[in-house]
């Protein structure tokens, strides 16, 4: 559909903060080394411009240049603007003395803030780094000169990486940084989280001792122990061969006409060459279309809403590899196709408040993505107790028998899993 047999388009996810080095590739060698100076290429387009990216990268008015950081070296700040920033983790500083547990005095402490610096370019022998890139950094990348511009074929996709978080808290500002709202006061929405790593770490691994998978004896007390083993508390939506391995979930819809799912995969085990003492992998889950239809125009109109951020990843879904192994689901791709925006600019916007953009995410994730992933809409004491406990922790409980849920508490995470080599 508009790509050559050897056009290749590489996903690229990383956290926010991360130092990105992205080499010049090209199909041809002599293209390599040609004597050209090679230069970047940026879209933020990313379903547009995968429509037909070899052809599109002729059409100048679809794309830019990336452009080295002027005064790189300086180092200046950039200027913030306060309705469209992201914020580093706000630093408590205390007016006076106050016990990590006691608390009376916390409203009279205050936090301190610090917007983040707008990421950092720099090209050098072909080699593009992004400094401290974010989800500003989000798009599509290509190497390309002169001479190669009408041949250039291999194209990097950005995203980073922005699990959902919501903590029932009367202290908010410890886990929002400020981020999806402005006020310090709990809004009870999930929202992306832009500080993941400085709050929260991934899953250990999930395999059950050895025991359990041995002993028949002791089934009952490992279901107890794992809950995550005990199928028959799994939604009709798992698939049959589900585990705690690979998982897959049709994704939950009124009419169930989305042919989409939701699917927990690891990666390839790291290389033990060079005399390596341990191997690692990492579990994330994924949206994965299927070849059946998705079909958004016939549903009614309060669904359609919470289903229209589909349409905006069609075109990803159209080609290699996402039409095989889908997009992550904590990924800045799938936030910015929820938002309706090519890439989201700031972990709080004021306009995104103003048009409720964040309560159209907490919606979203509640209404089509938790139910997908075992989660109830209803229900005093839920804790999610099944595979995907390897990318999303949930529990909601009631402070009092027979009352309204009151605690609610969920993270988007991953799982890691070292082994000897």
């Amino acid at each position: 559909m508009g790509t050559s047999k050897c056009t290749s388009i590489i996903p690229v996810y990383f956290w926010p903060g991360e130092r990105m080095d992205l080499p010049c590739r090209m199909c041809q060698m002599s293209y390599l080394t040609n004597g050209r100076m090679k230069r970047w290429g940026y879209s933020e387009h990313i379903d547009e411009f995968l429509l037909n990216p070899t052809q599109f990268v002729r059409i100048r008015e679809l794309w830019q240049d990336v452009e080295n950081t002027k005064s790189f070296n300086d180092n200046k700040e950039d200027p913030m603007d306060p309705d469209d920033v992201i914020w580093y983790p706000h630093k408590f500083i205390s007016k006076k003395y106050v016990s990590e547990f006691r608390t009376e005095n916390y409203e009279k402490e205050r936090y301190e803030v610090r917007h983040k610096e707008h990421p950092r370019f720099w090209q050098d022998d072909g080699k593009l780094t992004i400094f401290g890139a974010d989800v500003r950094s989000q798009g599509v990348y290509f190497c390309y000169d002169e001479s190669s511009k009408k041949e250039t074929i291999i194209f990097y996709v950005l995203m980073t990486m922005l699990p959902p978080v919501r903590f029932t808290t009367e202290y908010p500002l410890d886990y929002t940084d400020h981020c999806g709202q402005k006020k310090g006061k709990d809004s009870k929405l999930i929202f992306p989280s832009h500080n993941w790593k400085f709050h929260f770490l991934p899953m250990g691994d999930f395999n059950p001792a050895p025991t359990c998978q041995l002993d028949e004896t002791d089934l009952e007390t490992c279901k107890n122990n794992y809950p995550y083993l005990d199928n028959t508390k799994w939604p009709k939506n798992f698939g049959d061969d589900c585990s705690v391995d690979r998982c897959r979930a049709r994704l939950f819809s009124p009419d169930n006409n989305i042919d989409l799912f939701i699917e927990l995969r690891w990666d390839s085990w790291t290389s033990c060459q060079g005399d390596q003492p341990t191997k690692r992998r990492e579990g994330h889950c994924y949206l994965v279309r299927e070849e059946g239809s998705i079909n958004i125009e016939t549903m009614k109109s309060e669904h359609k809403k919470l289903y229209s951020w589909i349409k905006n990843l069609e075109t990803v879904f159209d080609r290699k590899p996402f039409d095989e192994s889908g997009i992550r689901l904590h990924s800045s791709l799938l936030t910015s196709a929820i938002f309706n925006k090519p890439k989201l600019t700031g972990c709080y916007n004021k306009k995104d408040e103003e048009e409720k953009l964040y309560e159209l995410y907490d919606q979203v994730w509640r209404k089509v993505f938790l139910p997908t992933l075992g989660v109830p809409e209803d229900g005093v004491v839920v804790q999610l107790g099944n595979p995907f406990e390897a990318c999303l922790r949930y529990t909601r409980l009631a402070t009092e028998p027979d009352d309204d849920p009151k605690s609610e508490h969920l993270v988007g995470t991953y799982s890691t899993q070292v082994d000897y080599c």
